[in-house]
């Protein structure tokens, strides 16, 4: 019998990852998985991921294809021990987005 595995080991032997919205998929993104995500209820929690370029979004399985790259982030980015760091510079860059788009 094999030890039970946890999803980041999982995450750490695949090249890509498919979904709508989930925290997992940031942990995907984290290991370097490339996320396809499609177009479906919920896709909108992941817009940030799709502007950034961290992820693709399918709305058709003609779209689906494997042939694509993707920005990635250093390890540690998503899920770091300084993540209140990291979740300091993230919602200061999108109020910073937020607040130039109120000014366009």
């Amino acid at each position: 019998r094999s030890p039970s595995r946890g999803l980041g080991d999982v995450y750490k032997r695949q090249e890509y990852q498919v979904g709508v919205n989930s925290t997992a998929l940031y942990e995907g993104i984290e290991l370097g998985c490339k996320t396809i995500l499609v177009d479906l209820p919920g896709i909108n929690y992941m817009d940030k991921l799709l502007e950034k370029g961290f992820a693709k979004k399918v709305s058709r399985p003609s779209e689906f294809t494997l042939d694509f790259s993707l920005k990635t982030v250093e390890g540690g980015y998503i899920f770091d021990h300084n993540w209140q760091k990291n979740l300091d510079v993230f919602l200061t860059h999108l109020k910073t987005e937020k607040t130039s788009s109120l000014q366009s």
